[in-house]
């Protein structure tokens, strides 16, 4: 600390040296650095300097002061010459244990230590020194936690110099961090999973790779087990099994589930689909209920399974896997032949001709070899259309289907001579039927564009013949329109109809 007088600015010496002409010399001290302090210490500082005045910056006048709290602080000393101003500062500290280094090895004592807030000289932070009287004996090792011993640690360590309970060194160790499970010396990296509900090899996964299998309770302890209830496991629980096969669990006499054979169609023939349970499901059958249990290649068509006979389809009748094999020509209904006039007269125009309906055709081809105005097709139904211009010939049809075709047939048709076609001809806006019959007392045609009711001897639009004393009895409402009748006698056509026919 530097000081003055204020005579002549020299330096002087801090010891007063009073003379004539000499004052008092300005105060030389120092409190030293700045300190640390402790939690319930409390520090004491003197000014040490007598005669000369002191004011603290707590206010105190006194030499000595004692300070607690940490904290800046100042003291100003005063003397016959001057004043002198000093600084500190209190620095709050904690406690801390400092252990002995009695060998020097930079390695503390755990057994010889202080609790103090500034370290003393000798002392150390660390308690590592296992021998602190031997500098050849250095820090503890560390020692990691392996409480199961297999040779797995789950991370947790502490160093000292004494091996702890249930701790290795590392090299003991196949690892330091993994063993998920330290209380179990069979649950560590690498171990095999077992069935268990454990994580056996800790890998963050229960039960892995192991098969799991459906069990059914077994109450009645007869060995099957009741399919109402059933539980996912790897191993088998106690009193189940893995079957659902008892019909009744309450009573071990009754065990087994039947058999039931899927016949959807009820033709008596299962698609080979089954199921086995105790109670009969929708279209199933027992297999001592079904005529065979060979496989039923459309178990939705009841027409359809092994052993039917095979027909013209396009369809496996017979599920021999072969589509209408062996199925001979297509059959007409007897007799095979055309129906209709052989001698047609042109005047009269236009003629219908017909065979019965051909089993499984699905297409009738007519033609006439002579000429003709027109010729109309309705599948085994045909209108041929004469006139003056027409021929002679040969009205032929064929039936066909998928299968096969029918042998040709014919029907020669000649135009009848003038003696074969005299007649006279009567023609009607409309004809109303009340009730009753139409009677011909020789040969009569007539014919139509439209009738609005007609029963089932006419053809609507076509012509109807009767031959001499032929009739037919008509039903109230039938009614015809444009109506030409044809008579081949000669005389009034009106003579053949009876008067139960409105003319209008």
């Amino acid at each position: 600390m530097a000081y003055t007088d204020d005579f002549d600015k020299e330096a002087r010496s801090p010891v007063p040296d009073i003379g004539a002409n000499e004052f008092f010399s300005i105060p030389d001290f120092s409190l030293g650095p700045d300190q640390l302090i402790c939690p319930g210490d409390t520090l004491a500082f003197h000014v040490g300097t007598v005669g000369y005045s002191a004011v603290w910056s707590n206010g105190e006048t006194t030499q000595s002061v004692r300070l607690a709290l940490p904290g800046s602080y100042w003291v100003e000393v005063y003397g016959p010459c001057g004043m002198v101003r000093d600084t500190f500062s209190l620095i709050p500290s904690t406690l801390m244990t400092f252990s002995k280094d009695q060998d020097g090895d930079g390695l503390g004592d755990p057994n010889n230590s202080m609790t103090v807030c500034q370290q003393p000289t000798g002392y150390l932070t660390n308690m590592n020194d296992c021998d602190d009287s031997d500098d050849s004996i250095g820090a503890a090792p560390l020692w990691y936690k392996d409480i199961d011993n297999d040779e797995y640690s789950n991370g947790t360590s502490q160093s000292q110099c004494v091996r702890p309970n249930n701790h290795k060194l590392a090299s003991e160790l196949l690892s330091m961090t993994i063993d998920c499970n330290d209380m179990n010396a069979n649950i560590h990296p690498g171990a095999n999973e077992l069935c268990n509900g454990l994580d056996d090899n800790c890998d963050g996964n229960i039960d892995e790779g192991i098969i799991v299998v459906t069990w059914y309770p077994d109450a009645d302890g007869d060995g099957f087990g009741d399919g109402s209830m059933s539980m996912d496991s790897c191993g088998q629980p106690v009193g189940y099994v893995n079957n659902n096969d008892d019909c009744d669990d309450t009573d071990n006499q009754v065990t087994l589930s039947k058999t039931w054979y899927k016949d959807f169609d009820n033709d008596g023939f299962t698609d080979s689909m089954t199921v086995n349970q105790c109670m009969r499901p929708p279209f199933y059958k027992l297999g001592t209920e079904l005529v065979g249990v060979a496989k039923d290649c459309n178990d939705l068509d009841p027409d359809i399974y092994p052993g039917a006979i095979e027909t013209c389809n396009g369809k496996d009748d017979n599920c021999d896997g072969n589509i209408d094999e062996g199925v001979g020509p297509l059959v007409l209904l007897n007799p095979d032949y055309i129906y209709g006039d052989r001698i047609v007269c042109p005047s009269i125009g236009l003629y219908e001709y017909y065979i019965n309906p051909v089993i499984s055709a699905t297409n009738y081809e007519w033609t006439y070899s002579g000429s003709i105005i027109s010729i109309t097709v309705m599948d085994n139904l045909v209108s041929l259309e004469f006139d003056n211009s027409s021929s002679a010939g040969f009205l032929s049809v064929t039936a066909s289907g998928i299968c096969a075709s029918t042998t040709p047939i014919s029907l020669y048709v000649t135009l009848g001579v003038a003696s074969q076609c005299n007649y006279s001809k009567c023609a009607f806006s409309k004809i109303v039927i009340n009730n009753g019959l139409l009677q011909s007392t020789g040969v009569l045609y007539f014919k139509a564009q439209n009738f609005i009711y007609s029963p089932a001897q006419l053809n609507q639009g076509l012509q109807y013949k009767f031959q001499a004393g032929s009739s037919i009895e008509l039903q109230p409402g039938f009614e015809v329109s444009n109506l030409t009748v044809l008579d081949l006698n000669i005389g009034s056509c009106k003579d053949y109809l009876s008067n139960a026919i409105n003319n209008n």
